[in-house]
């Protein structure tokens, strides 16, 4: 099936209920189809279509009338930079000889933590596969209403938040306003928001503002886009008592979504990315490629409908990708004793220092049990003696040596950093992913 005819299946009956808000603006369900259906008309030649509206608002009508319109939608977040923009337009203009492919839905641009771009191009079975399996175990529904603060540039948020909504028939509200956690928790209390999803990261800092300006209306909360660490998990189920969590994990070439930790668990298995969704295989291979005993760590392989059709214009790469079916997530993860699912970190950030295998991510995530430290960055430098140096920086209201003693209170000795630094912010990809030395 078509993904906007799914969609508009489900919107239709809706009608005159709200959709859209942003700012000072609001669409009715059936105003948002009338809107999507205007882009109908364009000619067939035209079978891609770049969204990079900054009119928040705008830019999700851009994308549905895009596939309303039978085109492969492209979304772009013009606060990424006009270069970025541009590389991705002429990679788009740079393919435009290669037969169109009316199965593909939506090219996701993805560069990781390397900043090279990469078109994942996703079908329309991709996406309605995903949308109908996270609609089977996110129990919202239409008397939500859900505040999204995230770009839709992100596959994450474009299906996991946007789709899987309009499907329920919730009230979406597009946050168009500066970052700040303090006027995202009073605009979630003045619009009675129930619904937010969000990074580890952010939800650790409006866990503060929480502390300080008291309880909110959320009923239902997912988190993704990173390692959740379990010290994160902790503090954000003591911030949210009253609040069903749930932790999610996936990533651009699998539609998004993977596994999920209801919220049930949330509390039980604090770190957890939980069990495959429904339609989702996941295993996990040691370096011989044997299937990796329980709590054994291991490459996390996964197989579903909602695996990608490929790289756009990379059959190389999409070849290195999937084997068999199995997509091969490029992280490093296992499974507990009750079939849970851990992620430990990334197969291409490990540092090796004198013959230890060490993942940043964990390194990361015991540093930011300390409630000083807003974020974290650990990467490797060369060292004569052995062979890597780990060093971190940090964001925070931490010293130096109070981001040393917490090392030395979380970690063990390997582990350890050698050079730590406190600075103002971390860099990030055009993609708002946080940017890695890679040595």
């Amino acid at each position: 099936m078509n993904l906007w005819k799914f969609l508009k299946e489900r919107m239709a009956g809706y009608g005159g209920k709200t959709a859209l808000v942003c700012g000072g603006e609001s669409l009715a369900y059936a105003e948002l189809i009338g809107l999507a259906e205007r882009g109908e008309h364009i000619s067939d030649k035209c079978t891609v279509a770049v969204e990079d509206n900054p009119d928040r608002l705008q830019n999700a009508v851009g994308l549905l009338r895009a596939l309303a319109g039978g085109r492969a939608a492209v979304p772009l977040n013009p606060e990424y930079g006009a270069a970025y923009c541009e590389r991705i337009r002429a990679e788009i203009f740079a393919k435009r000889d290669m037969p169109p492919d009316p199965d593909i839905a939506l090219i996701m641009f993805t560069s990781g933590s390397s900043g090279k771009p990469k078109g994942v191009m996703l079908s329309h079975e991709n996406v309605i596969s995903n949308i109908s399996a996270i609609g089977k175990y996110f129990q919202i529904k239409a008397g939500d209403s859900i505040l999204i603060a995230r770009p839709l540039s992100h596959a994450a948020v474009l299906t996991g938040e946007f789709f899987v909504s309009l499907y329920k028939g919730l009230t979406v509200h597009l946050y168009n306003e500066s970052f700040s956690p303090r006027r995202l928790a009073s605009y979630m209390a003045e619009h009675k928001i129930t619904v937010f999803c969000a990074t580890p990261t952010l939800l650790n800092l409006l866990c503060r503002s929480i502390r300080e300006g008291g309880k909110l209306p959320l009923k239902h909360m997912a988190v993704s886009g990173e390692r959740l660490p379990k010290e994160t998990a902790i503090a954000i189920a003591g911030a949210f008592p009253d609040t069903d969590i749930y932790s999610v994990y996936g990533l651009t070439e699998a539609s998004p979504r993977v596994s999920c930790l209801p919220p049930d668990k949330f509390r039980s298995k604090p770190g957890s990315v939980g069990v495959p969704i429904d339609g989702v295989q996941m295993r996990i291979l040691d370096n011989g490629g044997e299937k990796a005993a329980n709590g054994a760590q291991g490459r996390l392989w996964v197989k579903s409908a909602g695996v990608m059709r490929g790289y756009l214009g990379r059959p190389e790469l999409t070849e290195s990708k999937i084997k068999d079916g199995w997509l091969d997530t490029g992280d490093i993860a296992y499974k507990d004793e009750d079939g849970y699912f851990h992620i430990v970190g990334r197969a291409d950030n490990m540092i090796i220092r004198s013959g230890m295998n060490i993942y940043p991510e964990e390194v990361e995530g015991a540093l930011l049990s300390d409630g000083r430290i807003e974020k974290a960055l650990c990467y490797a430098e060369p060292d004569a003696l052995t062979g890597r140096r780990v060093c971190v920086k940090v964001v925070g209201n931490a010293t130096v040596r109070e981001v040393a003693e917490t090392a030395r209170k979380t970690l063990p000795a390997f582990m350890r950093p050698s050079r730590i630094e406190v600075v103002a912010d971390l860099e990030r990809t055009a993609s708002g992913k946080t940017a890695r030395k890679r040595v």
